[in-house]
């Protein structure tokens, strides 16, 4: 009787974690059109970092960068390329390009589309023996003929997100904790069907 009533106590507990483990915050997409765009190639504007954290946008830059590259479904455009254009059409890399201005790098970069976006917030606390990292994050795509948002994604997360029964250990370090933002909010576009190349 003593370990029946044990096991009905513990079993609703375990669940609840579990279900908590697999709830977490998802990414939030916002779309401003339904039409859909042929996307075979990317031009990845410079991140705007609304934060203190120093080279915080280099580093969500090139992770990505680095994740796009990885799923070798689309052209990706050079960085290089897109901070030339940025001197030469006189574009603090801390600053919204106008649609303008939008239209005229994809048109140079020969992009179907722009993805650009917002850090706005990036911090590591000490919490007890171990570094939490905090970061919010906007990431947005523009069509390439119009300079207008096509849909625009939002996500939060810190480790302890991670901190689950489904999930072992923590992200304890910004890049960490970035590489999974991304890879969730890549993944979300994928499922919605919204970055796809057609041969």
């Amino acid at each position: 009787m003593g370990r029946r009533f044990l096991s009905l106590l513990i079993l609703p507990i375990i669940g609840g974690l579990i279900l908590a483990g697999c709830g977490r915050q998802a990414p939030h997409l916002q779309r401003y059109s339904l039409n859909p765009i042929q996307t075979c190639r990317v031009g990845i504007l410079p991140l705007i970092n609304k934060t203190d954290y120093n080279q915080g946008d280099k580093i969500l830059y090139r992770i990505l960068l680095s994740q796009l590259v990885s799923q070798q479904t689309w052209d990706i455009t050079l960085e290089g390329d897109v901070i030339d254009l940025y001197r030469e059409l006189h574009i603090k890399p801390w600053t919204h390009p106008s649609p303008g201005q939008l239209q005229i790098i994809a048109s140079r970069l020969n992009a179907d589309i722009l993805i650009g976006g917002e850090i706005l917030q990036m911090r590591e606390t000490m919490e007890g023996n171990y570094i939490n990292p905090h970061i919010e994050l906007q990431l947005s795509v523009y069509n390439s003929t119009t300079g207008t948002r096509l849909w625009s994604t939002y996500h939060k997360k810190q480790g302890t997100d991670y901190r689950k029964v489904m999930h072992f250990g923590i992200n304890n370090s910004v890049s960490q904790l970035g590489h999974n933002i991304i890879k969730e909010i890549l993944l979300l576009w994928k499922e919605e069907a919204l970055l796809q190349c057609q041969d």
